[in-house]
């Protein structure tokens, strides 16, 4: 009966010793293929790497070219935005000059109605009727839009038996009153504008009409004479 046993108990150590060579010689392949795989990734990446750091240095060294050693075609590519750029400067500038020209001619021209209204203001501020009227200091602007704030003078062109003309419509006011003014301009035979006539009426009652310039009656009153 022991000696069974025994035999039991040694051939039960021999597979424990088989199991144990085997599991050890599994766990040996598994770290060799672990650092085999290891160093071929690491054989693989050292060209990849090398390769890139000689392209970024390619790079480098032909951003570093001068522009002596450029083609003949980046030349004409560079030359050519240059030119394009420049024609875009070119036709804002000259965009730009003729807003400021346009600007200017219709503020500061006696031609424009801007030009016609500022001297018409000039006769009213002047004339001694409209100054006892209006009070001083006088003031004169456009008309008013539905906010309150002042617009540019109204007026009208039209022709009137060959000859053009031009209605303008301000407004005057002072500390005592307000009124508001109607000018007519005809072109003479140099195709120019002259005031015709100037008229004056207040806003409130009575109405007093008080006529600032009239080239008819300076006409007649000429002839006359």
């Amino acid at each position: 009966m022991s000696l069974n046993i025994i035999s039991k108990l040694i051939s039960s150590n021999n597979l424990c010793s088989r199991f144990y060579l085997l599991s050890r010689q599994r766990n040996c392949t598994y770290k060799l293929h672990i650092s085999n795989t290891v160093q071929f990734h690491s054989n693989l990446s050292c060209p990849l790497l090398s390769k890139k750091s000689n392209l970024t240095e390619s790079k480098i060294v032909e951003n570093k070219k001068p522009a002596s050693v450029l083609s003949a075609e980046q030349k004409f590519k560079q030359t050519s935005k240059d030119a394009g750029y420049s024609g875009v400067i070119i036709i804002g500038l000259g965009i730009t000059g003729f807003m400021f020209y346009a600007v200017g001619r219709e503020l500061f021209s006696s031609q424009s109605p801007n030009g016609i209204y500022t001297k018409a203001y000039k006769m009213c501020k002047q004339n001694q009727q409209v100054q006892d009227i209006l009070g001083e200091p006088i003031r004169a602007y456009g008309e008013l839009n539905g906010r309150g704030r002042r617009r540019y003078v109204r007026f009208n062109e039209f022709e009137e038996a060959g000859i053009q003309v031009m209605n303008i419509e301000f407004y005057m006011e002072g500390p005592l009153e307000k009124a508001k003014v109607f000018v007519e301009a005809r072109q003479n035979h140099r195709k120019k504008y002259e005031i015709s006539l100037v008229v004056f009426e207040n806003s409130s009652y009575p109405r007093r009409v008080v006529t600032v310039y009239n080239e008819k009656e300076i006409i007649t009153s000429s002839s006359n004479v």
